[in-house]
């Protein structure tokens, strides 16, 4: 990774940059399946609706959130905390386009992993559509497929992967690609 990208726990005032990114992202890497239609009446991509979101869950206790900053741009993030059935999950994982494949997403987990085995949390899932590329590198850092499932965007039910990782794996698993 370029040493000039920081990575640093989120503040309140990213909060506008980090809903770019995840409005801008669902864009870019879904579009390929998801209608356009579809992603532009989804109320969850309206970026007041993703603030005030994000406002209220990025800094509840229990969750973390992580950005990539290169020249005081923020450029990627990853937001993760609790989950019911497992210890933790990963909620997002973005990179600004031009900056991916240049091992800030696996940065970012590396981060928030950290602060995963910190707290004690012994395993960790990420959901992703099936048909995204984001599959391809999850099973590349070791995730298992540990369920299948559907979400509802508009008129479109898309197919879901849950992987998961044991803590120790993932950081072990990420380190390697160093």
């Amino acid at each position: 990774m370029d040493k000039t990208i920081k990575i640093r726990k989120a503040e309140k005032k990213d909060l506008e940059s980090i809903s770019e990114i995840y409005i801008n992202s669902w864009f870019e890497s879904y579009s390929n399946f998801i209608s356009e239609e579809n992603l532009k009446n989804s109320d969850f991509l309206k970026k007041e609706n993703i603030i005030n979101s994000y406002r209220n869950w990025i800094f509840f206790e229990g969750n973390i959130c992580f950005v990539a900053e290169k020249e005081n741009n923020i450029i990627g993030y990853v937001y993760g905390g609790d989950e019911e059935e497992y210890d933790s999950e990963i909620y997002n994982l973005f990179v600004k386009k031009d900056f991916q494949r240049q091992k800030i997403g696996s940065e970012l987990l590396l981060h928030t992993a950290d602060y995963f085995k910190k707290k004690q949390y012994e395993d960790v899932v990420i959901w992703a559509f099936k048909k995204s590329d984001s599959c391809r590198f999850y099973e590349k850092l070791g995730g298992k497929v540990m369920e299948e499932t559907f979400q509802k965007i508009g008129s479109q039910k898309e197919e879901i992967n849950v992987y998961y990782w044991d803590t120790d794996d993932l950081i072990s698993n990420l380190k390697k690609r160093r």
